[in-house]
């Protein structure tokens, strides 16, 4: 399995949309489907050195949580617990 590391989100979706690749971050959710016997793809995108893909800001009349904001993140986050307690206690 080869494991390709994009510089950017526009390399990451290039990457994906070259054929039988996955995106990840931690890859615990594969982790689990390849448990299952689920199977393995030929290539995995990591996406975890992209910068701008953490943090949670206010967006509007909602937030943005970013595809890397860890759960400690969104646990410990104020705008989140004052916002969307439920989410604050789930993560």
């Amino acid at each position: 399995m080869q494991v390709l590391r994009p510089a950017s989100i526009a390399d990451a979706l290039a990457m994906l949309a070259g054929g039988d690749a996955r995106l990840v971050a931690g890859g615990t959710a594969l982790q689990l489907e390849w448990a299952k016997g689920l199977p393995k793809p030929r290539s995995l995108v990591d996406i975890g050195q992209i910068g701008g893909l953490t943090g949670i800001t206010l967006a509007g009349n909602g937030l943005r949580i970013g595809a890397l904001t860890t759960l400690g993140a969104l646990e410990r986050d104020a705008t989140v617990r004052e916002e969307l307690p439920l989410l604050a206690r789930s993560a």
